[in-house]
């Protein structure tokens, strides 16, 4: 992208077409194409979060200009990396982040949001009615408490942002996955001591036998900056590998 980025007031509503010009701006500076009624989805969503975050405490960043950046662009950075007709998990999604992006730019997603607060799934059915999102569920429920394949069909993607450490994700995530599925962690800019230590870390194989982190998954790190703020931001994607000699 050509030319300084311009900084929109902070003051623009979510339905307004200059926090629209926000998004579109900034994801023009992500590499992602956003149409209108990508931006359409994104205003209402934005719009009814603002609205019952007046009287429910559902996030924390309450500015529109910010919440167009750190919830919704940040949201879309996955959609390059994630299959646009598979199944997606976001586990501890919160008020919708990143999943119902995702869904928006991907409708052809199988999405499952997974909270185990009442108020943000009650929030999350909201939503989905106000933007008419289909085959996508919402469950109240613990990560723990999620059926497990061959009783459960497994997911081809799970993601999750600032829900927990990178370790415990990977150990309550893996069982969940398909056999050529990937996790992705969104992770702030100091993410490299939680890598290590995942990398370390012993997970089971397919029969039980155990594997670190390095030899199960092969590790792609995805980093970026905000497009306003410049505030740094990484995917850790972690694909699983075939064994030897399979």
């Amino acid at each position: 992208m050509s030319g300084p980025m311009t900084f929109l007031p902070s003051d623009g509503s979510p339905d307004s077409e200059q926090w629209r010009s926000r998004v579109r701006e900034g994801a023009q500076a992500l590499g992602i194409a956003v149409t209108d009624r990508h931006l359409e989805s994104f205003s209402l969503h934005a719009e009814e979060l603002a609205r019952w975050n007046r009287t429910v405490n559902l996030t924390a960043i309450t500015d529109p200009a910010e919440s167009a950046e750190k919830h919704f662009l940040d949201s879309i950075v996955p959609a390059t990396f994630i299959p646009p007709d598979g199944t997606l998990l976001d586990i501890g999604t919160g008020a919708g982040f990143p999943g119902i992006p995702l869904k928006v730019v991907f409708p052809s997603l199988d999405l499952t949001l997974l909270d185990s607060a009442l108020k943000r799934v009650t929030f999350l059915l909201q939503v989905l009615r106000l933007l008419g999102l289909e085959r996508t569920i919402v469950l109240h429920r613990r990560m723990e408490q999620m059926e497990r394949p061959p009783a459960a069909r497994p997911f081809d993607t799970i993601i999750c942002r600032a829900f927990t450490a990178l370790p415990a994700f990977v150990a309550a995530a893996l069982p969940l996955l398909s056999e050529k599925g990937q996790l992705i962690a969104m992770k702030g800019g100091g993410y490299k001591k939680e890598l290590d230590t995942l990398k370390h870390q012993s997970f089971s194989g397919p029969a039980g036998e155990p594997a670190f982190a390095s030899d199960r998954f092969d590790i792609r790190i995805h980093e970026y900056h905000l497009p306003f703020s410049k505030a740094r931001r990484a995917l850790i994607i972690l694909k699983k590998q075939r064994p030897p000699g399979v």
